[in-house]
């Protein structure tokens, strides 16, 4: 199809592509719809297939502008990106004329595209630093810790007390400000560890003393940089009712609890292993850490600009993961619009980053002669299902599978480039940072 051409750059990686269908393509199409649907239809005083075309057009035009327009623009999208070797990373936007017989057909396209990286500047001897790995005891004690808490059991309290620090305890609550009730502020049967930072703050240490069946009436005041703006200083009033008091039994760290963490006689036995779960947990935490600050020297170095729906795509992401881990210990984030633009205010420049680390890195790559073998696809699947426990050949055989093979070789390969640049590296290590 003789298709005119025009490519505007909106940005570096932004296109406006014009397109015009030429009038006999689109008179053609015309005519080929409504040939078509002559032999198909019964139009009522007329024999089957002999309806004038003046007549399918009144009963149908609308439909043959519809499907003929969608059709053009099938027909000649991937053909325009081919000509003009345009590779899009998003979905088109098009925006298109009316469809007239005998006239051209124009349409817009709008699309994003992958940057251009010169890597002009350096990317090899960068210097960087390391964190040194470092296991201590306190570390150990730490982990041995939230394994007691987490195969800790809740027991009714016996004899009955008044609540104490620590305890678990079930009630219901409803809160107001300045005496209007809250939106979403009465919740029923709120299982709640009675420490400083298990809810709001103050609340739970209110609750120190009460008993089973006691209500009462307490004053919350919330922080400044509390992140609903709309209640940030304010102070708050919950009428709570304490329904259930539970005590949290931790077994004694002893070799009985070694054997029921596993393979394990003593407790020393377990304390080995979680030393090097923790060194081998660790190792990794320092190499992305090293890993992120190279890429992000080398972006310094080579600026360019990353797709935005991309970028806007990685951040709803980020939120989505954000959102559940805190689901996972018990809290949740307002939805509210202010909040979610708080958070994508947070979260949009590590997505951004995250968005060029992978353009960055293929650009590498390909500068370098960086590739990935099927042996080395292989080595990375065989590591992956020995530390998950499953055999994931189910997941990247046969041809449905062609999108999950393409994303193993791009992690492969992103890995090698990785590694390629740590090589190339000036690498000082030092002293662990303390964990905020």
């Amino acid at each position: 199809m003789d298709l005119k051409i025009t490519v505007h750059d909106i940005s570096t990686v932004e296109k406006k592509i014009d397109v015009t269908v030429p009038a006999d393509s689109v008179t053609s199409k015309l005519d080929e719809f409504y040939k078509t649907l002559r032999s198909t239809v019964r139009i009522k005083g007329f024999r089957p297939g002999k309806a004038p075309r003046s007549i399918l057009e009144r009963f149908y035009g609308k439909q043959a502008e519809n499907e003929v327009l969608t059709k053009l623009v099938d027909d000649t999208l991937q053909e325009t990106f081919q000509e003009k070797e345009i590779h899009p990373v998003s979905q088109p936007i098009i925006d298109n004329d009316k469809l007239k017989t005998g006239e051209d057909f124009m349409y817009t396209i709008r699309v994003e595209v992958a940057p251009q990286i010169p890597l002009d500047e350096p990317y090899r001897g960068l210097e960087v630093q390391q964190e040194k790995v470092a296991v201590t005891d306190d570390d150990v004690d730490n982990y041995l810790k939230q394994l007691r808490d987490y195969h800790s059991q809740l027991k009714a309290l016996d004899p009955p007390r008044p609540i104490c620090s620590g305890d678990f305890i079930v009630i219901d609550y409803a809160g107001s400000l300045e005496g209007v009730p809250l939106k979403g502020g009465e919740v029923k049967d709120k299982l709640l560890e009675v420490q400083p930072d298990s809810f709001l703050p103050g609340f739970t240490s209110q609750l120190i003393g009460l008993r089973q069946g006691d209500e009462r009436e307490i004053t919350v005041t919330l922080p400044d940089d509390y992140a609903e703006k709309e209640l940030a200083g304010k102070a708050l009033v919950f009428r709570v009712a304490i329904k259930d008091i539970k005590e949290k039994i931790t077994p004694p760290l002893d070799d009985h609890f070694a054997r029921d963490m596993g393979e394990f006689e003593t407790l020393s036995d377990l304390r080995a292993h979680l030393r090097k779960e923790i060194e081998a947990r660790e190792e990794q935490r320092v190499l992305s850490l090293l890993h992120d600050a190279i890429v992000q020297k080398i972006v310094e170095n080579n600026p360019f600009d990353a797709p935005p729906s991309l970028v806007e795509k990685q951040t709803d992401f980020l939120i989505f993961q954000a959102r559940s881990r805190l689901r996972e210990q018990g809290i949740t984030l307002d939805s509210s619009a202010m909040v979610d633009r708080e958070l994508k205010q947070a979260y949009r420049p590590v997505a951004e980053l995250q968005v060029k680390r992978t353009f960055l890195l293929k650009a590498i790559a390909a500068k370098e002669g960086v590739t990935v073998s099927p042996a080395e696809i292989k080595e990375y699947l065989d590591k992956l299902a020995s530390a998950s426990g499953h055999d994931l050949k189910n997941l990247t055989e046969g041809p449905e599978r062609e999108e999950a093979r393409e994303r193993v070789k791009e992690k492969v390969l992103e890995d090698k480039t990785l590694a390629f640049l740590e090589k190339e590296s000036k690498i000082e290590t030092i002293e662990r940072k303390p964990t905020p």
